[in-house]
């Protein structure tokens, strides 16, 4: 009796495990079909995992990646960084998106940025002013970026993928000077700017992948000429720390940007047409109405 225990216990174990390794796999293979969909159709790369990063994914972790250009002078000193990550968040693609792109504000401030909107276009673009103040002895950032979605890779995945982008505007400096003449920059004076050094170079996206109705891909892509060297080892560690909290965060913003988002001004969906706050009041009553339900039957 006590082999036939043994074996009993020994099978049990086996179908557990192999149960888990299933569900496991189910989770991955999503996840895996949208990489696979978004490689050939985006010109912005989303990280490569390894399979323990798709498990790690697959359950809710962050996974990023940090790459760093050094300066020939010195190996320890950094002059331009790439980013990529990924996560997986429980909410519906209109709310990340939404949170992602500014309209989950409850009012607070980060004192250390700066932002001001320069001029609007059309399909959501716009050309926008940002400067963070660094701390002593490294003097502050500050560049001008032109943002855009992109419709044609929304109809190419069959409205999967959304992806808002953007790099440094070719008129970046000029606009800058002259919406600081007009008043148009707050909190920052002339000689505040002039001390300031503005980025070579600045490009990027954010990416929301649709797992389905109520699960979100968000891919993260940024790379940045840092205009000057940084202890690379501090690059490195402060960015993922920053990356990660900031996506981390992105769950319970979602979870409350209809109570905020008033579409003033609007913004624009993965194909370029503004979302209001009654598509974004009716996304959330629906996603947590179907949450609710879900956690009756459990």
């Amino acid at each position: 009796m006590v082999h036939v225990s043994r074996l009993l216990a020994t099978m049990i174990l086996v179908f557990v495990a192999s149960e888990a390794a299933r569900a496991e796999a189910a989770d991955v293979a999503p996840l895996r079909e949208l990489f696979a969909l978004h490689g050939p159709l985006s010109e912005f790369d989303l990280p490569a995992l390894t399979e323990a990063d798709f498990t790690a994914l697959a359950g809710g972790d962050p996974v990023i990646r940090v790459s760093a250009v050094t300066s020939a002078a010195d190996r320890d000193e950094t002059e331009s960084m790439g980013v990529y990550g990924v996560k997986v968040v429980d909410a519906p693609r209109l709310l990340v998106w939404l949170a992602l792109l500014g309209g989950a504000s409850d009012g607070s401030v980060d004192k250390r940025y700066t932002s001001a909107t320069l001029a609007r276009m059309t399909a959501g673009a716009y050309a926008r002013y940002q400067h963070i103040d660094l701390p002593w002895p490294f003097r502050d950032r500050h560049w001008v970026i032109h943002a855009s979605k992109n419709p044609g890779l929304a109809e190419r995945s069959s409205d999967r993928i959304w992806e808002h982008s953007w790099t440094l505007h070719e008129r970046g400096a000029e606009m800058m000077w002259a919406a600081h003449d007009a008043g148009d920059i707050v909190r920052l004076s002339r000689k505040k700017l002039d001390k300031s050094v503005y980025l070579p170079a600045n490009r990027g996206a954010w990416t929301v992948l649709e797992l389905d109705d109520d699960r979100t891909l968000i891919g993260a892509y940024f790379n940045a000429d840092l205009g000057g060297s940084f202890p690379a080892g501090l690059v490195r560690s402060f960015t993922k720390r920053q990356l990660k909290s900031g996506l981390r965060s992105i769950a319970a913003m979602s979870a409350q940007v209809h109570l905020f988002y008033d579409a003033e001004p609007a913004i624009h969906d993965g194909h370029g047409q503004p979302i209001s706050a009654q598509q974004a009041a009716e996304t959330a009553r629906l996603w947590l109405d179907s949450s609710r339900l879900a956690s009756v039957a459990d």
